[in-house]
């Protein structure tokens, strides 16, 4: 590898370190004009089209990556990164799987692997590789941030604090950390403390889903008809697939039999207000998560135009 591509794509990992992605995907580009063939380069690229929300372009440098370095574990990672943006588990997990294979010693595949088990509902098979990344690197905030996050899914909010304040002593600037300690003050309704965690992130990253989702969360919590629609999703949206069903079916089976003790009782004048309780919950429901995701899109605007980010 000649000297001057060794120095674009150092200087391509240190402003994705400061999530300077733009930069670093010129600094890619010229690599590439020196030596189109250099896996390694189109796998950092693919990463960083990836975190710019450029899927295909992402895929297909991944694809390019792959096809020069098939033994790579970051061209792997690249592509299983591609693959779960467009939640193609199986896929994902395949090429990850791989990649710890080609390189059992990075605790980044192992966390890569366990964030997708996550996404995918799978919490019980991320916890072996949760443990496994923080054996080999015990001083990772990535590592920490991860389990805070696992920990937050399920519902443990001691244990996710405990994680994320590992994870912040390690690295006060992690985004991770940072949102999920985020979404932890908003549980417990400390909202403007929520809200700058949020803007934290996006100081750095103005494109940060993670961060994006958490002031969409804030600005919904803040508003009188989405705020008990976030508390529900919220209350209802931790622990597993499992849990949520039975939770959704108890609630169904509740109103059913109200429904029908009341017509036992001889109070059938009850019947219809109840049952137009329900169906005004379930529209409620239903509508919630289509405002909350336009409440969503209005947040990107700001943090991208702001001057203070």
């Amino acid at each position: 590898m000649s000297r001057e591509i060794e120095q674009h794509l150092e200087r391509a990992r240190q402003q994705i370190s400061h999530q300077n992605l733009r930069a670093a995907i010129e600094s890619l580009r010229r690599a590439l004009s020196i030596d189109a063939d250099h896996a390694g380069a189109h796998a950092l690229l693919a990463l960083c089209l990836h975190d710019e929300r450029r899927i295909h372009a992402a895929e297909h440098e991944a694809r390019l990556a792959l096809a020069l370095e098939p033994e790579s574990p970051l061209a792997h990672y690249a592509m299983a990164i591609t693959q779960q943006a467009q939640r193609r588990f199986a896929v994902a997990e395949d090429h990850l799987r791989q990649a710890i294979a080609l390189d059992p010693t990075s605790e980044s595949y192992q966390l890569a692997l366990a964030r997708l088990y996550q996404l995918w509902d799978k919490h019980a098979q991320a916890v072996p590789l949760l443990e496994k990344a923080r054996e080999l690197a015990p001083d990772d905030p990535d590592c920490w941030a991860t389990i805070a996050d696992h920990h937050l899914q399920l519902g443990e909010f001691d244990r996710a604090d405990a994680a994320t304040r590992r994870a912040l002593e390690l690295d006060p600037q992690n985004a991770d950390a940072l949102l999920v300690m985020g979404h932890l003050l908003l549980r417990s309704g400390k909202v403007a403390d929520a809200r700058e965690h949020a803007l934290l992130v996006l100081r750095e990253n103005p494109l940060h889903a993670g961060g994006i989702a958490l002031l969409g969360a804030v600005k919904a919590r803040q508003s009188l008809f989405l705020g008990l629609w976030w508390r529900f999703n919220s209350f209802v949206g931790t622990g597993s697939a499992t849990r949520r069903v039975l939770m959704l079916m108890g609630l169904f089976v509740l109103y059913r039999v109200g429904v029908m003790l009341a017509g036992d009782l001889g109070y059938e004048s009850a019947q219809l207000p109840m049952q137009l309780t329900w169906l005004a919950f379930c529209i409620y429901t239903w509508v919630g998560p289509t405002i909350f995701q336009k409440q969503l899109q209005r947040e990107m605007q700001p943090a991208r135009i702001d001057p203070k980010y």
